[in-house]
């Protein structure tokens, strides 16, 4: 039998404007863990409103909902952390930090517990607004109190940079005397029942075992020992939360509180099976709210269960790209690695490289897991691309809900009692999941419904779509910022993520609804509660949810003006230098992904516009991915013309790259302009060609392709032998280079086009037959050049082919 596991529990209090000192908190508790509490059989538990606590509307407001879960008078330490704000008044206090902490007094004054520890940052800071004077008066006036002067009770601390150093000795010595004391008295502070026992390793951070360049925020690896201590029953709080349609976190999905559907093991073995050609692809596909993210996560630790020296590299956050550094860094090393990510369309472009670097470098450690919605798959152009040339991609779907499925869900519910349960309590079993599978197989008939709608459904008596709305209903009588209420603050939140975007930080949302982040987080996060997500992006508690208010919103807020809203917030972030430019770059890609994607076009090639002409480099270019991100929404949309000119109109103020010079080739060829559309494309693969995404590995077939195709259409209305020579010789250097199914069918479409000119099929190509053609495109390119209007002015400062060199590309197509 397992032996009893001594919790002591911490409770930290702060307003919002010491976020990265309770971040350290945690991050020292951690450790704590680690190397002081976990060896001797304990473990120390920090509670934090933002963690351990769902906001709900509480008739003496939210402060009091905190209090009906989180005890202050149970803890053994009460932590407080102040700089210049006091925090939001409250029914009984000047804040509720400050309601927090006499709280906590008074049970010491009474029982000697809490041990109570109060900071104060001493760093510089500003004042603007007469509310932020306000509230440094308040504080002023909490910290004269005669108690804290006869106590000597505030430690000062010169700023957040420093207070790692200062506390961490304070608490170090704070639990080792707790533990020391409750040794010597054998009697624990808290005594948790078990089961669960907590396994946590006494490792540091698994990440720091490779000196990887890569960040455990953007990829975090796991193992067995990471995944396994998340193996024990959830908190009542959890579970509910989870139950009620939040998205999963490792702790929640790998808890047997949760129910496994029968896909899981499926995708375990075919996870590991050893057959299989590298690299092979496990892609789980299925709609909205059908548990995906859960059966994922599942799946790996299963995986891993069963196979203890797999290492696990999670896409920890979404808009992390897949480099291929990335992936030659794990090649170097012997262990075998599964890739994992919830989130395959949004690096599908990565994913592309990825497959194709794996397969030509014949790297066997590697293999991947990933999961997305089927229509994302789509959209993100994963059913064009050649996976048969480059993985062995192994799909599985998720759309089958058994009887004995809805069973086990039943059954998981049922250990929370009524709580769990819902409408179900009181019914056998059989009859409730009798009743949870007629609903699913009802709600799954209709458009836009999930097992998740299902699920509520059963449980709370509604549908999604009306359990939402009672939601809405109360949001909107609760008036926070300048007057506006929840429900509008959970349109702005929805607006993005209802695509299944996860792009909006707390940064950009304070921005556009012009308040700052402490406010957001106190007047909008915390009242909002179980409804929202805050952590790196502010997200609505699960996909198939945002998607759902959306629908129910639309037709009182303009989304499209919310969008835009947010968009310029995050433009202005940029100009302003607050915003990195990777994080630009995801919002740039808004328009494309979006609106145009979705068929809103005018909406995209408005919002594209815009973006050019926000995004500038160092100040003064347009950024050459914006401006064929607009280029192709116009060609896509039959403006080829529009396209065409975009391309002129920008170039002299764009840096351009190689993947600009040839999709512009592109529009100038499907504009009957092929004399240009040679010499564009041709520039795309010279030397000297700027690369604003890096070294593109599928630039060189895409290229040829395109530029053996316009070779081909040049020779069948000129009957120019330069063109058919060259067409011959771009085909083949195209194909020996491991082109994708797509280009691979233009490449021999053109070559045996050549060859049955008059071609030899045995002819050696020569690089000099494809600048002799270059050369004489240029020859023949006035007439391309009319139609000003129309097309706009061709800039007259490009590159002449006398001055071309292709020594890069020679590289490429060596042996």
């Amino acid at each position: 039998m397992p032996s009893q596991i001594t919790e002591i529990k911490i409770f930290l209090a702060s307003p919002g404007d010491v976020k990265p000192e309770r971040d350290i908190v945690e991050k020292v508790v951690t450790e704590l863990n680690r190397t002081t509490a976990h060896p001797q059989n304990a473990t120390i538990r920090l509670l934090r409103w933002e963690t351990d606590t769902h906001p709900y509307f509480h008739v003496e407001g939210p402060q009091e909902a905190i209090y009906e879960q989180l005890e202050i008078t149970d803890c053994d330490i009460f932590l407080c952390i102040l700089w210049k704000r006091l925090g939001t008044p409250t029914k009984h206090a000047g804040s509720g930090t400050e309601d927090e902490f006499w709280k906590g007094y008074e049970a010491w004054k009474k029982n000697g517990q809490p041990k109570v520890m109060l900071y104060h940052c001493q760093a510089p800071y500003n004042l603007p607004s007469k509310e932020d004077r306000d509230q440094l008066n308040r504080l002023m006036d909490f910290l004269e109190n005669d108690k804290f002067k006869s106590e000597s009770w505030i430690t000062p601390y010169k700023d957040a940079n420093s207070f790692e150093d200062t506390i961490r000795p304070h608490l170090t010595q704070a639990v080792q005397k707790i533990l020391k004391t409750l040794e010597e008295a054998k009697q624990p502070a808290t005594v948790l029942a078990p089961p669960p026992v907590v396994k946590e390793s006494t490792e540091p951070d698994i990440n720091d075992r490779w000196n990887f360049p890569f960040s455990s925020e953007d990829w975090k690896i796991h193992t067995y020992d990471t995944l396994d201590k998340y193996y024990v029953e959830l908190p009542e709080r959890e579970a509910i939360a989870y139950f009620d349609g939040r998205e999963p976190i490792w702790k929640e999905s790998i808890s047997p509180s949760i129910s496994r559907r029968e896909i899981v093991q499926d995708i375990k073995k075919k996870l590991i099976k050893t057959d299989a050609t590298p690299p092979h692809i496990v892609l789980l596909q299925g709609l909205g709210g059908e548990g995906k993210s859960t059966a994922l996560q599942q799946a790996v630790y299963e995986a891993v269960k069963e196979k203890r020296d797999l290492h696990i590299l999670w896409h920890q956050d979404a808009n992390s790209p897949l480099d291929t550094y990335i992936i030659e860094e794990l090649a170097d090393t012997e262990e075998e690695w599964i890739i994992a990510s919830d989130d395959a369309d949004i690096i599908m472009e990565y994913l592309q490289k990825a497959v194709i670097y794996i397969r030509m470098h014949s790297i066997s450690n590697i293999r991947f897991l990933l999961a997305t919605r089927e229509v994302d798959w789509k959209l993100a152009g994963g059913k064009e691309f050649g996976w048969a040339l480059y993985a062995d991609l192994d799909p599985v779907f998720i759309n089958k809900f058994t009887k004995a499925e809805a069973r086990d869900i039943v059954e998981k519910w049922s250990a929370y009692g009524k709580a769990g349960l819902g409408n179900l309590t009181g019914e056998d079993f059989d009859t409730a999941a009798q009743n949870l599978l007629n609903k699913a197989r009802t709600e799954m008939q209709e458009p836009g419904n999930s097992l998740l709608g299902a699920m509520l459904q059963t449980r709370k008596g509604v549908s999604l779509q009306a359990h939402l709305e009672q939601i809405l209903a109360r949001l909107e009588k609760t008036k926070t910022l300048k007057n506006l209420s929840l429900k509008r603050a959970l349109a702005y939140i929805c607006a993005l993520h209802a695509y299944n975007v996860k792009i909006l930080t707390p940064q950009i949302l304070a921005h556009t609804l012009q308040c700052s982040e402490q406010d957001l987080y106190e007047k909008i996060i915390l009242p909002l509660g179980n409804e929202v997500v805050a952590g790196t992006y502010i997200l609505i508690r699960h996909t198939s949810i945002a998607e759902t208010i959306k629908n129910i919103l639309k037709d009182s807020y303009d989304f499209n003006q919310i969008t835009r809203a947010l968009l310029k917030s995050a433009h202005m972030l940029f100009q302003e230098k607050r915003l990195k430019e990777d994080n630009i770059n995801d919002w740039h890609k808004l328009p494309k992904t979006v609106y145009f994607e979705k068929g809103d076009i005018s909406m995209g090639v408005e919002l594209a516009t815009e973006a050019v002409e926000t995004l500038l480099i160092h100040g003064k270019y347009y950024d050459p991915v914006a401006v064929t991100d607009l280029a192709d929404m116009h060609e896509k949309s039959d403006h080829s013309d529009k396209a065409v000119k975009v391309f002129r109109e920008y170039y002299s103020r764009t840096k351009v790259d190689r993947a600009y010079y040839y999709k512009w080739g592109v529009a100038e060829g499907k504009s009957k302009h092929r004399f240009l559309g040679i010499w564009l494309e041709g520039i795309s693969l010279a030397d000297g060609i700027y690369e604003q995404r890096g070294e593109d590995p599928q630039r060189v077939f895409i290229s040829l392709s395109g530029l053996s195709t316009s070779l081909k259409f040049a020779h069948e209305t000129t009957s120019n032998p330069k063109f058919l020579q060259a067409c011959y010789a771009s085909a083949k250097f195209g194909l020996r280079c491991n082109p994708d199914e797509r280009a691979s069918n233009h490449l021999r479409e053109n070559l045996a086009y050549a060859i049955s000119c008059g071609t030899a099929s045995d002819t050696e190509p020569r690089l000099s037959t494809i600048l002799d053609s270059i050369s004489e495109a240029w020859s023949l390119r006035k007439k391309d050049l009319e139609q000003v209007e129309k097309f706009g002015r061709f800039p007259e400062n490009l590159s002449l082919p006398l001055s071309l060199r292709f020594n890069w590309l020679a590289g490429k197509l060596r042996p």
